[in-house]
């Protein structure tokens, strides 16, 4: 064979081309085996845009971590329920003080000499009267009430008028809590009573009172000639309660009328 120039070289480059080729394709089926990524951390072949983001896995024999319980709150301050609250009440019972008819001997008239003689003087609830209790407003931290339905008959024949005057005493529990009777608010009434006059004798309400215990209901004037009547006897009340300190409970009291 004979040697002809120029054609070694090309053997010789060809030769090396193909090498190269063979390492490149060598080199790509080492480093992405199957063609290409493979995993969870891969995208879709198909959607190159689209990232799949792996889910953390559990370690075997590691339990998993879980924060702390929140610590217990400490319960808000108690404050002392105002009355009308937790089944406390404000009841009362009535007391009444009254006078023996006046001028036992009745009204001489004259020439005949006929004596009348003295009738009833009374006073006393009526059927219409509601439960003697205050009802406590928490709202306004007071206790309203309605005095019962009085009725004062006077029957004596004489000169002289009267008076009906109430009194409160203290609220007060069975354990000794008290509450004072000195705030109470009055707005009394009175009039003859229906169907029943005319009377000889005028009623004239007290008058409203404010922080007190005690207070005029009614009463009727004297008079020359000869005094008397039916006369119904009401009012409204209410007791200023203190801003704090007052202690949950059933309170009674004792309401005296005093007719004299």
């Amino acid at each position: 064979m004979s040697y002809r120039p120029g054609r070694g070289t090309a053997a010789l480059l060809g030769t090396a081309f193909a090498v190269c080729v063979s390492t490149l394709v060598l080199a790509t089926f080492l480093l992405f085996p199957a063609g290409g990524c493979a995993g969870p951390d891969c995208g879709d072949a198909a959607d190159p845009q689209v990232e799949s983001v792996a889910e953390p896995r559990d370690t075997p024999g590691v339990m998993p971590e879980t924060p702390p319980p929140a610590p217990p709150q400490a319960p808000p301050p108690s404050t002392p329920a105002a009355p009308g609250q937790d089944g406390t009440s404000l009841v009362y019972d009535t007391r009444v003080v009254q006078a023996g008819p006046a001028d036992p001997g009745g009204i001489q008239v004259a020439p005949v000499g006929a004596r009348i003689l003295a009738g009833p003087f009374t006073v006393r609830e009526t059927e219409a009267s509601g439960e003697p209790k205050l009802v406590v407003m928490p709202m306004t931290r007071t206790a309203v009430g309605t005095l019962p339905a009085l009725l004062v008959q006077d029957f004596r024949g004489s000169r002289l008028g009267w008076s009906l005057t109430a009194t409160m005493s203290d609220f007060a529990t069975t354990r000794g809590d008290k509450l004072g009777a000195d705030g109470l608010d009055w707005q009394p009434r009175c009039a003859p009573r229906d169907g029943a006059g005319p009377y000889p004798s005028k009623a004239v309400p007290g008058s409203r009172t404010d922080k007190s215990r005690t207070a005029l209901l009614c009463s009727t004037p004297s008079d020359r000639e000869v005094t008397g009547g039916q006369f119904e006897v009401g009012g409204d009340f209410s007791l200023r309660l203190p801003a704090s300190g007052v202690v949950p409970g059933s309170y009674t009291a004792t309401l005296t009328l005093t007719l004299v």
